[in-house]
């Protein structure tokens, strides 16, 4: 497993830093902002969009979760998404063989085979009880018929944000390339000082958060010779901010 540090302007996966030759990579639209797939240069056998911050985010290619640049998106309806299932997510592909076997994986790894009698079946890998029942599933259809209120409301409170933070010594969330559409899960600043910023927020009554704990600070994946400046730098001064 490779950890690749983070662009400083956008805060996604610096592509230029995407090793050659890897098998497989995992790229995440941070606060809503799509990572621009096409700036691969060396395009691993799979490619998987972590797109739990990106339902609705749109790329020059098309909508975040059409796969044109990758073979799986997948996304996140918790219950502070831009959608809510309650609890639960989703999974897009072109691939047909793909969508079979997350099927399989969501099931218990299970394959049917009615053919021995109609109770029977195989286990043939590992799974998983992954599956959305289906009354979340109804929530989470008619939560999407919603989706483009939610995301224009959620960009009247970005330019708001943008028009009262520009005054304050903070920086300010880097710009919506052309052609693309932020999802604007997170407002994501970075201040001087957080630690004392963020406690006399909250001593305000304002919900300010840290999103997130890099992934190589954990004791599952610490590796303290990795070289992931920007990302230190930025989770030192990251305070963050949903849309309701």
């Amino acid at each position: 497993m490779t950890f690749v540090d983070i662009d400083d302007e956008t805060l996604n996966i610096d592509l230029t830093r995407v090793p050659s030759g890897i098998a497989a990579l995992i790229a995440c639209h941070f606060a809503g902002l799509p990572v621009d797939l096409r700036r691969l240069r060396d395009r691993p056998r799979i490619v998987i969009e972590d797109a739990a911050h990106a339902l609705g985010a749109v790329t020059p290619d098309g909508p975040v979760g059409n796969c044109a640049n990758s073979e799986m998106c997948a996304f996140s309806f918790g219950p502070v998404k831009s959608i809510t299932t309650a609890e639960g997510g989703a999974v897009t592909t072109n691939s047909e063989s793909l969508a079979e076997k997350l099927r399989r994986f969501r099931n218990h790894g299970m394959i049917r085979t009615p053919q021995r009698g109609a109770w029977t079946y195989e286990v043939h890998e590992m799974g998983f009880n992954y599956k959305l029942s289906d009354i979340h599933s109804a929530l989470g259809r008619s939560q999407l018929l919603k989706l483009e209120k939610f995301i224009a409301r959620r960009e009247d409170l970005a330019r708001r944000y943008d028009l009262l933070l520009n005054r304050l010594p903070v920086r300010l969330p880097a710009a919506c390339p052309p052609e693309t559409r932020h999802a604007r899960h997170l407002y994501p600043v970075r201040v001087a000082n957080r630690s004392r910023v963020f406690a006399d927020l909250r001593d305000s009554g304002i919900g300010v958060q840290v999103h997130y704990v890099p992934i190589h600070h954990h004791p599952a994946f610490a590796d303290q010779s990795l070289d992931l400046s920007r990302t230190e730098a930025a989770y030192g001064e990251l305070l963050l901010t949903g849309s309701p």
